[in-house]
């Protein structure tokens, strides 16, 4: 058992996806701080102009794909590594609501 503990804390993959979950950790927390940003912005475009802007919402539909991307490959749900070692999460939001 110690043999296979050792081969474990040896294996270089462990250790550089360490890393770029440390990375993505971080890029997480400044994702989450855009969509905080936004969803003020939206309140505040909609205090004022009545309705939400479309532009923002197809955008805060991404960055929370981008998000729950990221949560999937730190909790080893998903190997493949998001944005930008893969492609821009699409948004399904239509335009018009």
């Amino acid at each position: 058992m110690d043999k296979d503990i050792k081969k474990n804390l040896k294996n270089s993959s462990s250790w550089i996806r360490l890393l770029f979950m440390i990375l993505f950790s971080i890029i997480y927390g400044t994702a989450v701080f855009v969509l905080w940003t936004i969803v003020f912005i939206q309140v505040l475009f909609s205090l004022i102009t009545g309705s939400a802007n479309s532009r923002l919402l197809h955008f805060s539909s991404q960055i929370s794909a981008y998000i729950y991307e990221i949560l999937l490959y730190l909790a080893y749900n998903r190997e493949e590594k998001p944005f930008p070692f893969s492609d821009w999460p699409s948004s399904d939001t239509p335009d018009k609501f």
